[in-house]
C-alpha cells in the first residue's frame, strides 16, 4: 500500500517550495496565514522548512551551507536526510515567484489530511458505546471548524489601516458613543464602552446581590435592540429564567407571578404582552446541566452560523465542568475554563460575559465593599478578563445602607477607567434600572 497515495500530498512540490524560499527570501512574505512546518507531509521537509524559519529570522542568508549548518548545530541533519538530501531540497527550485502556489497547495493537502484525522476521531467516538463520547465529539467538531476557518483571514495590518480605525474609535468616543453594544445602562457604557467584540467581562458578586438578575436585565434589554444573545445557565433552569424575565419586562411581582393565585386580569394582560416581546426576541437559554468549554463553543459556533451570534452570558464559571476524568485541583480547572472562555471572545469575535461567585473573605470584613482580589479560584479569572465589575448591595449586610441602590464596580477595565456605578434595584421584580437623578449612591 502506498501511504503517500492514501493521504494528500506532494512531495515534490514541498522540495520546491524550500528552494523557491530560499532562492527568493522576500517570498517568505506570500505565504498563505496559519502555513508552517506542520503542514509538510514529508518529515524531513518540515525539519528543513523549520530550519529556514530560523535563519530568517536571524537575518542569515538562505543557501546550502548555512542551512546543512543550522541542523547541524540543532541536531536535526539526520532528520532532514542527511547533507545530500539537504543540498537537493535548497536548489530543488529556480522560480521564487512560484513559492506563494507551491504554499497554498502544499497548506490545502495539509487542511485536508486533517480533516481526515478528525473524522476518524469523530468516528471512533461517535462508535462509542459510553456516554462520555460527547465530550470528544464535540471537541472534534469544534477542531475541524477552527481548521476551515484558521487562516481565511489576514490579522495583519498596516499602520494606516490601525490608525483608521482608531480614529474612527475616537470619533465615537467624542460624540459619546459606544464601541461596543450597550449593556441598557449609560453610565456603564461610558465606563465600559460597551460590550465589545472578543472581550471578557467578568460579572462578580457574593450569592444574593444579584448577578443573575443584573445579566438578565442586559440580555433583554440587548435583545430588545435586536442583539442576538446566549445565555448560559449553569445555576438556574429556563423556565426561572423566564419567569424572572417575564416579571422585570411585566414590572409585576415575581413572587405574585411565581404564585398565580393572587394576578389579577389586568396583571395577566401586561404579562401575556410582555410574553409577545420576549417570544419575538433571539435570546437562546442553554440550562443544560454540566456544559463544558468545548460543548459552549460548538453551541455557540452553530448559533453564529445559523441565527448570528451577538453576546454571550456564562452564568456562572465555578459550575462549568473540564473534560470528564480530569486530575486538575479546582484551581487549574477555573484556569482552564477562563482561558477557554477567553478563547471563544477572541475567536468568535463576540464579547463573553463571564459570572462568577465571590469567596467569603467578604463577609469577615467589616467593610463589605467586594474587591478584586475576593474573586474565587480569582488567578486566572482576574488575569484573562478585561474588565471586572463587581456587583454590590449594601444593604443586604444593613438594611438602613442605601436601600435600594446597587453599586457596580469596575474594578479592572483594560480599556478605560475604573470606579462605581450606581443603580436602582427593585426587590419586586429582582431588576434594575438606572438612577433617575445624578447624587450620592
Amino acid at each position: 500500500m502506498n501511504i503517500a497515495r492514501s493521504f494528500p500530498c506532494n512531495v515534490e512540490m514541498e522540495m520546491r517550495l524550500i528552494g523557491s524560499l530560499c532562492m527568493d527570501p522576500n517570498a517568505w512574505s506570500d505565504l498563505p496565514p496559519g502555513f508552517g512546518s506542520h503542514c509538510f507531509w514529508r518529515d524531513s521537509h518540515a525539519v528543513i522548512y523549520a530550519a529556514l524559519e530560523r535563519l530568517i529570522a536571524s537575518g542569515a542568508r538562505l543557501e546550502g551551507l548555512s542551512v546543512e549548518d543550522e541542523l547541524r548545530r540543532c541536531g536535526d541533519l539526520e532528520r532532514a536526510g542527511g547533507r545530500d538530501a539537504v543540498l537537493d531540497a535548497v536548489v530543488a527550485s529556480a522560480h521564487g515567484l512560484d513559492a506563494k502556489y507551491f504554499a497554498e497547495v502544499i497548506h490545502q493537502h495539509y487542511v485536508r489530511r486533517e480533516a481526515m484525522r478528525i473524522s476518524g476521531t469523530l468516528h471512533e467516538a461517535s462508535s462509542a458505546a459510553e456516554s462520555e463520547a460527547n465530550e470528544p465529539i464535540e471537541a472534534a467538531l469544534n477542531e475541524l471548524v477552527r481548521l476551515v476557518n484558521r487562516g481565511s483571514s489576514e490579522s495583519v495590518r498596516t499602520v494606516g489601516e490601525s490608525v483608521t480605525e482608531a480614529m474612527a474609535l475616537i470619533d465615537l468616543h467624542r460624540n459619546g458613543d459606544v464601541f461596543g453594544l450597550s449593556t441598557g445602562f449609560a453610565d456603564l457604557d461610558a465606563m465600559l464602552g460597551g460590550l465589545v467584540p472578543g472581550r471578557m467581562i467578568i460579572l462578580a458578586g457574593r450569592p444574593s446581590m444579584g448577578k443573575t438578575a443584573f445579566a438578565l436585565v442586559m440580555a433583554n434589554r440587548l435583545t430588545a435592540l435586536m442583539a442576538k444573545v446566549l445565555f448560559v445557565s449553569q445555576e438556574m433552569g429556563h423556565v426561572e429564567l423566564t419567569m424572572r424575565a417575564l416579571s422585570s419586562e411585566s414590572n409585576i411581582d415575581s413572587r405574585r407571578i411565581q404564585d398565580g393565585v393572587k394576578l389579577t386580569d389586568a396583571d395577566l394582560g401586561d404579562i401575556r404582552e410582555a410574553a409577545m416581546r420576549l417570544s419575538a426576541r433571539t435570546l437562546t437559554i442553554d440550562d443544560t446541566p454540566g456544559r463544558t468549554i468545548a460543548q459552549i463553543e460548538a453551541l455557540a459556533r452553530r448559533l453564529q452560523s445559523k441565527q448570528g451570534l451577538d453576546v454571550i452570558f456564562v452564568d456562572y464559571a465555578q459550575l462549568l465542568e473540564t473534560e470528564p476524568n480530569s486530575k486538575a485541583n479546582r484551581q487549574e480547572a477555573v484556569a482552564k475554563i477562563s482561558r477557554g472562555l477567553k478563547r471563544i471572545a477572541r475567536s468568535l469575535s463576540v464579547p463573553v460575559v463571564v459570572l462568577s461567585q465571590l469567596n467569603r473573605a467578604v463577609e469577615a470584613r467589616e467593610d463589605k465593599t467586594p474587591r478584586m482580589a475576593d474573586l474565587r479560584e480569582s488567578g486566572a479569572l482576574e488575569q484573562d478578563a478585561d474588565q471586572i465589575v463587581l456587583i454590590h448591595r449594601p444593604e443586604y449586610y444593613d438594611p438602613n445602607d442605601r436601600p435600594g441602590i446597587a453599586q457596580l464596580i469596575v474594578a479592572k477595565n483594560r480599556h478605560g477607567a475604573t470606579g462605581a456605578v450606581g443603580l436602582a434595584f427593585r426587590k419586586h421584580t429582582t431588576s434594575f434600572e438606572s438612577l433617575q437623578q445624578e447624587g450620592d449612591y
